[in-house]
């Protein structure tokens, strides 16, 4: 016998472009993927993004030894992961550092 329990599911809210269904993940950005100001044309830019900034900055200032450790920059390769995985599911590209001096920094 089975038992099933109805826990209560963390609410996730929908991306704030308009007409737009996807839920959006709950690490402060309002927007999906797609419409985050952080994935421009050019690509990946975190520091275009008010959520992913400090966490770029704070990664910038901290040593690479470090660097590992931190939150933020666990937070930011989810981001960019996740960004990877859209571009590739929406028309097959890959997407790129809009700069690629910090994307080698961050590892």
């Amino acid at each position: 016998m089975f038992v099933y329990s109805f826990l209560p599911q963390p609410t996730r809210a929908l991306c704030a472009a308009s007409g737009c269904t996807v839920r959006v993940s709950p690490d402060g950005h309002l927007h999906c993927s797609p419409h985050a100001p952080c994935f421009t044309p050019l690509g990946y830019d975190p520091l275009a993004c008010g959520v992913c900034r400090p966490w770029a900055e704070l990664c910038r200032v901290t040593s690479p030894s470090a660097r590992s450790k931190l939150p933020a920059l666990a937070s930011l390769r989810m981001a960019w992961t996740r960004a990877r995985r859209m571009a590739h599911k929406r028309d097959g590209s890959s997407l790129a550092w809009v700069d690629p001096i910090l994307g080698a920094d961050l590892g």
